[in-house]
């Protein structure tokens, strides 16, 4: 064989090497509901604090002002918080929009994505603080060509919390 050839065959294989890579990388993401589990990383950069919290059930009560229902939540951990938020680990918190927290549709404009919430267990969840012990889940922040309705919570798992950690937050002033 000729050199030109070995070389075609070197980047042949090389870019089957990265295909299978690729493949590998989608087959083993952690899913949530069905869906790739990816912590928004602008959204953890613009909340007040984050925790993890157990949710047993969402049956919130409705507040005109607010305009959402508000769940009311024992902080299990918190793991980062401005210094302004005097938020413990053992506090109840109530957290508005926490019912409305849901992935980016694909594809189908019309096709809902499933809710965050999946039942019973520890959630990661973004918050930014209203008033007093009311917070709101943090909204990802407008990008081009992705809106600012989108509201996420996380299942606190090890993947998950993986994710999250690698984010480094900004320093306050």
């Amino acid at each position: 064989m000729t050199p030109a050839k070995y070389r075609l065959v070197l980047m042949a294989s090389l870019f089957a090497g990265w295909l299978l890579y690729l493949v590998y990388l989608v087959t083993t993401l952690p899913k949530q509901n069905g869906w790739p589990l990816v912590v928004s990383k602008p959204q953890v950069i613009a909340s007040d604090v984050d925790i993890i919290a157990a949710i047993d059930r969402i049956d919130g009560k409705s507040e005109e002002e607010q305009g959402a229902a508000l769940v009311t939540l024992t902080v299990e951990k918190v793991l980062n918080a401005k210094s302004a938020i005097k938020l413990k680990d053992g506090d109840k918190i109530e957290v508005a929009y926490i019912t409305e927290a849901h992935p980016v549709g694909r594809g189908d404009k019309n096709a809902k994505p499933p809710d965050d919430y999946s039942g019973p267990g520890r959630y990661l969840i973004p918050l930014k603080h209203l008033h007093g012990k009311t917070y709101q889940v943090a909204r990802v922040p407008p990008s081009p060509g992705f809106g600012s309705t989108v509201l996420r919570i996380y299942p606190a798992t090890e993947e998950a919390l993986a994710q999250y950690h690698r984010i480094e937050k900004p320093k306050e002033e």
